[in-house]
């Protein structure tokens, strides 16, 4: 991942702003400066996402955020958890399923 993906995320912790968002923000912006030591150790940048992904979890559960901001903590909740289990694919620590669904009927229905 470029530099300027996790700029891009200590951005908008930044945006939210207040005492819950700054440890994030914080965090984010430390990976930023280190970014060449993280992006050479796949076990660091998992840790990173894992952390940031639980540090928004938190927040969202203890609903002590301006209601304004709910819909960009979930979507980076999302977007973490996301980037958290896609390294830990990469890593061969969870693998896709064999069995897991490839069609979408659900999906189709109103698409269509």
């Amino acid at each position: 991942m470029p530099t300027t993906t996790i700029k891009y995320l200590a951005e908008r912790f930044g945006q939210i702003g207040g005492k819950e968002m700054l440890p994030s923000y914080e965090l984010a912006r430390k990976a930023q400066v280190n970014w060449a030591v993280i992006e050479k150790n796949p076990s660091a940048e998992h840790a990173l996402y894992h952390k940031l992904w639980d540090m928004v979890t938190q927040i969202l559960n203890r609903g002590s955020y301006l209601q304004i901001h709910a819909d960009v903590l979930n979507a980076l909740e999302a977007e973490l958890a996301g980037r958290t289990l896609t390294i830990r694919m990469s890593l061969g620590w969870i693998e896709r399923s064999a069995t897991g669904p490839t069609d979408f009927p659900a999906l189709e229905e109103f698409i269509n």
